[in-house]
């Protein structure tokens, strides 16, 4: 690899490191329940309470809550460890595409497709650091199976098959969606080395993320959770999958709210079909395996039964690698025939980066190694290898003479030696003009991402997550806060925890959109069991048991009012504090006379 481009995607990776880490450190930025969890479960880890799977969930592996508790243990409970790790996988993840990338299509390619990765726009830039607790680690292995797939730098390749099985079988621990992305590697993984060998090395990954997979589901029921998932497999799949592609995917990505929907859509449509051709075309298997990916994700998502609508627009991070991938490749190609119709070059490499100045001898070599052999293809191709090799294998035969012979005993035959074909010499305008196109779209999604990042760290914009708002306004100054980064599960939640320590109250009811905020900005001193969903058995138990009981809602939410009026279950006492009202009975409430009330049971 050129030395520069080592810069130029380290640069780029490390920008979007820093954007991220100044939004997490931003007033503005506070995290809502589904992210409480994270940290809550990672907390739990560094105690040694492991759980297999996000709480209350048939799926979503909690290997990044594992991996912070083991971080937690050693410095200390925070839940800017969390983002850590988090900034960790997602750096990762970045190194990985950026190899891909490079291998099928190049270096310019591999350079913006990096950049679109880390600069995605403003939701899926805080996304991106505001992890659901398996977003980016089900990016990271679905990407590292496709690396052990396709690259192979250290000749292993009985190694890089293990890899891949045990890649895949994470990737299914951490979701579904996550083994929809990685299974295509394993196709790659046979077809590149047609072993029955290939298929016994991956088994043990894969029997590892199955069993993990399958244990999660125990951990489910085991747990009793009030939610399940409906799958719904073809029944209205056809509208489904509009409201996948014309709602959900484009409130993910820039300009795809308002006017613009339906051109964002078409425009990611246009780019998955861009996939679809070009896995027929590229022989390194990396262009297939995004393009199955992507298709495998689909068919996931539309027949399973999640909810398909604007808010769940977090799943948009799962098509990020893919689609940044395929638009890098459309940028360069179509920034390379602008320079061929302004006469300032010709594009030549499968990105269009030859007649850009992509001078490296070897550049597309890596893509065309197979698997098991040993050496690699150091040519660009047969012109460039006679170059090398032509000049003394002709004077080797011009030196024999009627009497010599060659290897195989024939009379030697004076040739001359070959002239190799001149290499076209790139125009430098031609190089300055990709370049500067190049540039322009790295600049520009740099600046879209970073525009809207301000304006959510700032506290312009009231951020919370995917579902339900949290004032960054409300967060109280880091002073207040006895553990650095609780402040960033609102203030609200820290106002509701000070009410009911002074009250002596330990465990309380409360709707999920304050319930595990309020036990992650306590320090679990309170612990608040949600109504809607009770993930967690542990604090339904504690909640049904403790005396005196209390509820927390939303002042003014249809729950609050329906207790306010309800003759079934009257309050002893009532107080509002941050827009939060709560309710402190003289006797325990158990979740079915909540649900009774309030209409949930």
């Amino acid at each position: 690899m050129h030395r520069r481009f080592l810069w130029a995607a380290g640069l780029i990776i490390a920008g979007g490191v820093a954007l991220r880490v100044a939004l997490a450190l931003s007033p503005g930025f506070v995290v809502d329940s589904d992210r409480a969890i994270v940290y809550l479960m990672a907390v739990h880890a560094s105690h040694g309470d492991l759980t297999v799977v996000y709480w209350g969930q048939q799926y979503g592996g909690s290997l990044l809550s594992l991996v912070s508790g083991a971080v937690m243990a050693v410095v200390g409970e925070s839940p800017y460890v969390v983002y850590g790790v988090v900034l960790a996988m997602m750096a990762a993840s970045a190194l990985l595409l950026c190899r891909l990338t490079r291998l099928a299509l190049g270096r310019v390619t591999a350079l913006v497709a990096t950049a679109l990765f880390m600069f995605p726009g403003t939701f899926l830039t805080r996304q991106t650091l505001d992890d659901g607790g398996f977003y980016m680690s089900t990016v990271l292995f679905a990407l590292l199976a496709i690396w052990f797939a396709v690259d192979h730098p250290l000749r292993a390749p009985r190694w890089r098959m293990l890899g891949v099985g045990l890649s895949v079988g994470i990737a299914l621990w951490c979701s579904p969606m996550g083994f929809a992305l990685a299974a295509p590697a394993l196709g790659v993984a046979l077809y590149r080395r047609r072993r029955i060998s290939t298929a016994l090395l991956m088994l043990p990954g894969l029997a590892l993320g199955a069993a993990a997979f399958a244990a999660g589901e125990l951990q489910f029921r085991a747990a009793g959770s009030g939610w399940a998932q409906q799958v719904t497999l073809f029944d209205g799949a056809v509208e489904r999958a509009h409201q996948l592609f014309f709602g959900l995917i484009p409130a993910g990505l820039p300009f795809g709210i308002g006017s613009l929907r339906a051109v964002v859509a078409l425009v990611v449509l246009a780019l998955i079909v861009v996939l679809l051709i070009g896995a027929f075309r590229d022989k390194s298997g990396i262009t297939f395996a995004f393009a199955a990916g992507v298709v495998l994700l689909t068919v996931v998502l539309v027949l399973s039964g999640t909810t398909l609508i604007d808010a769940a627009a977090r799943y948009v991070e799962f098509y990020l690698p893919a689609l940044a991938f395929a638009a890098a490749a459309v940028i360069v190609r179509v920034s390379a025939g602008v320079a061929v119709l302004a006469g300032r070059g010709r594009a030549g490499s499968r990105d269009g980066e030859e007649g850009a100045g992509d001078d490296t001898v070897g550049e597309h070599a890596d893509a065309s190694e197979s698997d098991g052999t040993a050496g690699a293809v150091t040519g660009a191709g047969v012109g460039t290898v006679g170059a090398a090799a032509g000049p003394g294998v002709g004077a080797a035969r011009e030196s024999a003479g009627p009497g010599d012979h060659g290897s195989d005993g024939t009379p030697g035959v004076s040739v001359p030696a070959p002239v190799p074909a001149p290499r076209p010499t790139p125009r430098r305008p031609a190089r300055v003009l990709l370049g500067a196109l190049a540039t322009v779209t790295v600049v520009a999604a740099i600046v879209i991402s970073v525009r809207g990042t301000y304006l959510i760290g700032s506290g312009t914009t009231q951020t919370g997550g995917s579902r339900g708002t949290i004032a960054a306004a409300d967060t109280p100054s880091a002073a207040a806060v006895p553990v650095a980064g609780l402040r960033l599960f609102g203030g609200d939640a820290i106002a509701v925890d000070n009410l009911l320590e002074a009250r002596g109250i330990s465990a309380v009811w409360a709707a999920y959109w304050i319930s595990y905020r309020l036990a992650a900005a306590s320090g679990e001193r309170v612990v608040a069991a949600d109504i809607e969903l009770r993930r967690y058995a542990p604090y339904v138990q504690r909640a049904s048991a403790v005396d005196p009981a209390a509820v927390v809602e939303p002042t003014g939410s249809g729950a609050e009012q329906a207790l306010s009026a309800s003759t079934d279950l009257p309050y002893a006492e009532r107080e509002t504090v941050a827009g939060m009202t709560v309710f402190i009975y003289d006797h325990p409430v158990t979740a079915e006379r909540l649900g009774r009330v309030i209409g949930m049971a």
